[in-house]
């Protein structure tokens, strides 16, 4: 039974999957990704990811696919709906992806545009990350609130979306979704 985790950079996913108690493996979806992607001798890092194709990138993703509807018990899938670049946005889980999961619940880390700002900002040591105004982060958590309703209503899934205001709040919500 997998459970697709998303929201936007700086929301604080890791923290509350961290201070979750629930039982489940969690699952980093680039993580997977870029071990596929060292497999095949294809990248180093996630940087490398950027210049592998198009069809080898979908091969990757079917591996990826492969490998977490073989896992056992309940697993949560930790990833980015949208993607975005110069060009747009783009789907973190395209559609024939979600119907081969058949995720048990889609469920969208959110907090406060000022807060994520704010920790973005301060996560500027461990990451090099573009600095975004209010409206553009709005933007992001928008298409991303989109794209997560757009997965559910073709493949069947409620969204659950978790404000992460206190992470220990925010943390027992998600847990519940395990029960």
């Amino acid at each position: 039974m997998i459970y697709l985790l998303t929201g936007i950079s700086g929301v604080g996913k890791t923290t509350v999957i961290k201070n979750c108690k629930a039982e489940f493996t969690h699952i980093n979806f680039g993580d997977m990704v870029l071990g596929i992607a060292k497999e095949m001798e294809l990248a180093e890092n996630r940087d490398d990811l950027k210049s592998i194709d198009a069809e080898t990138t979908r091969k990757i993703q079917r591996k990826v696919v492969a490998r977490l509807k073989q896992m056992p018990g309940k697993v949560l899938l930790d990833t980015h709906l949208t993607i975005e670049s110069h060009y747009g946005f783009f789907p973190g889980i395209p559609h024939w992806m979600a119907e081969e999961l058949n995720f048990k619940n889609i469920i969208l880390i959110e907090a406060p545009i000022e807060e994520v700002q704010k920790r973005r900002n301060k996560d500027t040591s461990i990451r090099t990350r573009e600095q975004n105004t209010l409206e553009e982060i709005k933007t992001q958590r928008d298409m991303d609130r989109g794209a997560a309703i757009t997965l559910s209503v073709m493949t069947g899934p409620p969204v659950k979306i978790i404000e992460n205001v206190s992470v220990e709040k925010a943390s027992n919500e998600l847990a519940e979704l395990f029960k």
